[in-house]
């Protein structure tokens, strides 16, 4: 999940440097199979700042309903970091 989270991370920042996703998927086609998968995990058509938004979201009501220890959110927790800078981390 925090893959997911910093790839979403990775095509914002990448897209708000070109004109458009179409662009920067061109300009770098490596993550057109990382934009597909997460278009399959429901996220197709929605902009990426907001599929990060609510990924980031997702993972931590994910990680409430979980109770073995997550080494991730014990990080994140420890020093208070949200979800958007631990997958920049």
């Amino acid at each position: 999940m925090c893959l997911y989270a910093a790839i979403l991370n990775l095509l914002v920042q990448v897209s708000n440097s070109f004109e458009s996703r179409a662009d920067a998927l061109k300009r770098f086609p490596f993550l057109i199979g990382y934009h597909n998968e997460l278009a399959d995990l429901g996220l197709f058509g929605i902009p990426y700042e907001s599929a990060a938004a609510w990924w980031n979201d997702s993972v931590i009501a994910w990680e409430k309903m979980v109770t073995p220890h997550l080494p991730l959110r014990a990080l994140r927790m420890a020093v208070g970091m949200d979800p958007a800078t631990l997958a920049l981390l």
